[in-house]
């Protein structure tokens, strides 16, 4: 730490800065490329230009704070950069938006090299990139560009600036640049501000003589109010040996209006984006969120417990003066911890627009590389999911995307030669349905074409021409999420390599979700994603199978039948169940986890009907036990290896019930029959 504002604050202190610098900016990075997509043929330009402007400004005081003096630099001439597109000298185009993503880039890799203590990138290079610019865009104007005004006024310093002007004095917004002769620049910042007090009243200073960042900045801002005329200000500021470069012009008069700003940008969707920590808000650690989620569940078991305490008292003692009281103190708890449990709950749920965000930029960037002209438009982001999912769902969704741009959106040639429009569409579409969030990706694209996919998996050897007679199309779209299936032509750098959508239903599956495929050859195509909303605590259904306890989450269950054996049918060697002109294929639970035929002969079946992709299988189990809340307990694979177990739980009584994947269930029976 050679820099003199860090050696002035202990090691603790430093790295506190840091840490919350690095939280925070990943924030502000993230704002900054939104903000920046969306800029071209932005009707409310003047709002992105100014929360652009302000996450520049954020983060060079921060970065500067903690001695990031590369990073500071780049995002001082960064703000040039916007205050020249203000000044109207810059075009706002493709390329405009192109040079600002490569600015986000280079922050960021600058940030994650400051963390893991790599080089950093080639900061000069961009800062050469932004120069040029301006100068190609503007023609050369740059010494007409009006200086930016950073500094937001208080009330009291608007009507300051107003009284200055009553007395005749001009007000100025100016920056004034450190020499590279000037060694010491907090010293240099005194002179700087002795030289200013003789020219007139400050206003405003920026950073303060007292700042710790004094000696990391390279521009001092000011606002000064003066009786001189703005060129005799200027050449008085140039002061040998300490400042390099002036820029002042009059402040503009809106800059200093007596306004409801403060509850304008409140209401301002685009000023919202870089704010750091809204008011009210605090930031806690993942990791303490999961704990306390963990010890919530614990309490649902151990309510649990209670609840089978107070059912034998009562069985034991029906006439017990003190059984009142325990029934009561029992709802109380019951009552309180299934606030608690919601409250919770309603903590760990984040809106999905956190994963939404991302998709802008990664649709441009494809779209170019591709050289196809796409629109993205994305619904419900909004829709608040468990925190846990959205660690997950990122990759599986960047992966349908890909595909989407690829193989789904036709050229621009071919878009107009089968009468559609020039520009293509993908919606990102996210809601809840009953216990479920549903995200959609839709593409108005060429679709997907059944015949394609058969005559793919026969030339890979994945199914024989006798077995393809009996797939149907909708089956047959399934063949996608095979291992290494791909239909694309030619490899690009966009997809094609035969990976990735294989990855992406394991993925789905692993935190309880399904994922369904709707096309239409010419039409486009719809990927359906169904997760459960908590990843932690379910409502299910209970049942026993092989003398083994089970349960299936209750979302997955569509009605629970109880028939006669004799109704169980023989269709070509598998059973069915005929029930309201529906026939249904079954599946015996014992069979498919070799648990052994231990319920021995029975004349009537408990059948558990569940639909996964428009389609009902019935599950035949011993008995029904009932239906209760669990917290879901992940079990090593060490104790059981197989994917059908999703977790266990454990119940008031003390046993242990094992929580069951329906997919996998339904995908393990289906080998099965196969092979017979």
């Amino acid at each position: 730490m050679d820099d003199l504002s860090l050696l002035q604050l202990s090691e603790d202190d430093v790295k506190s800065l840091k840490e919350t610098f690095y939280q925070q900016s990943t924030e502000l990075i993230e704002a900054l490329i939104n903000e920046s997509l969306s800029i071209e043929g932005c009707k409310d330009i003047d709002s992105k230009l100014k929360t652009i402007k302000r996450i520049f400004h954020t983060l060079k005081g921060d970065s500067a704070s903690i001695g990031l003096k590369e990073l500071s630099r780049l995002t001082h001439k960064a703000e040039d950069l916007i205050q020249a597109i203000e000044n109207k000298l810059i075009d706002i185009d493709n390329n405009l938006t192109d040079l600002l993503l490569k600015v986000a880039d280079c922050i960021k890799e600058t940030i994650e090299a400051s963390m893991t203590g790599k080089d950093a990138p080639m900061v000069s290079v961009i800062i050469d990139t932004i120069d040029e610019f301006i100068k190609t865009s503007g023609d050369g104007q740059l010494d007409n560009v009006e200086p930016a005004l950073f500094l937001s006024l208080s009330e009291y310093e608007k009507l300051l600036v107003s009284e200055y002007r009553r007395q005749g004095k001009a007000v100025y917004s100016g920056r004034l640049s450190f020499s590279k002769d000037c060694q010491m620049r907090s010293a240099g910042a005194i002179i700087i501000s002795q030289q200013l007090t003789s020219l007139g009243d400050i206003v405003k200073m920026s950073p303060n003589l007292d700042s710790k960042e004094i000696e990391s900045v390279d521009v001092i801002e000011i606002i000064l109010a003066s009786r001189m005329s703005k060129e005799e200000v200027k050449n008085l500021c140039n002061i040998p040996g300490v400042v390099g470069d002036v820029i002042m012009d009059e402040l503009r008069e809106e800059a200093f209006a007596i306004t409801p700003r403060d509850t304008s940008e409140a209401q301002d969707p685009s000023a919202t984006t870089a704010t750091i920590s809204p008011t009210g808000t605090i930031r806690v650690e993942s990791e303490k969120m999961d704990r306390i989620m963990d010890l919530v569940g614990e309490l649902v078991i151990g309510r649990s417990m209670i609840a089978q305490l107070v059912s034998e008292f009562e069985e034991r003692f029906p006439r017990e003066e003190m059984l009142a009281r325990f029934s009561y103190a029992n709802s109380f708890i019951e009552r309180s911890l299934s606030d608690l449990q919601e409250s919770v709950m309603k903590v760990r749920m984040v809106p999905i627009g956190r994963v939404f965000k991302r998709f802008p930029r990664v649709v441009r960037d494809l779209a170019k590389a591709s050289n196809k002209d796409i629109k993205l438009v994305i619904h419900g982001e909004d829709t608040e999911v468990d925190k846990g999912l959205v660690d997950v769902i990122g990759e599986p969704l960047i992966h349908i995307v890909r595909n989407a741009v690829d193989h789904g959106i036709e050229t621009v040639e071919e878009r107009e030669s089968s009468g559609k429009g020039r520009q293509g569409t993908i919606m990102l579409e996210a809601y809840h349905q009953g216990n479920d969030i549903i995200i959609e990706v839709k593409d108005d694209g060429i679709g997907i074409d059944p015949k394609r996919l058969k005559e793919k998996a026969v030339e890979k050897g994945l199914i024989s021409k006798n077995e393809l007679e009996k797939v149907d199309d909708k089956a047959a779209i399934d063949f996608i999420f095979l291992p290494g299936f791909s239909t694309a032509k030619v490899i690009s750098e966009v997809s094609g390599r035969g990976i990735g959508m294989d990855v992406v239903k394991t993925v789905v599956e692993g935190v309880r979700g399904t994922i369904q495929v709707k096309s239409g050859v010419g039409s486009g195509t719809i990927f359906i994603l169904r997760f459960p909303l908590t990843l932690a605590i379910i409502r299910a259904i209970l049942f026993n199978a092989g003398g083994r306890l089970f349960a299936i989450p209750i979302g997955s269950v569509k009605e629970i039948v109880r028939v006669f054996t004799k109704d169980v049918e023989s269709v070509a060697g598998k059973e069915v169940l005929r029930i309201r002109e529906n026939v249904i294929p079954l599946v015996r639970l014992e069979e498919v986890m070799n648990l052994g035929k231990k319920g021995g002969m029975r004349d009537k079946l408990f059948v558990i009907i569940v639909s996964r992709d428009d389609r009902d299988t019935g599950i035949i189990v011993n008995s029904m036990v009932g239906e209760e809340e669990l917290f879901i307990k992940a079990i090593n694979d060490h104790w059981v290896n197989t994917k059908i177990v999703g977790g266990a739980s454990i119940l008031g009584d003390g046993k242990v019930v094992l929580i069951l994947n329906v997919d996998a269930i339904i995908k393990k029976a289906g080998g099965k029959d196969s092979r017979r």
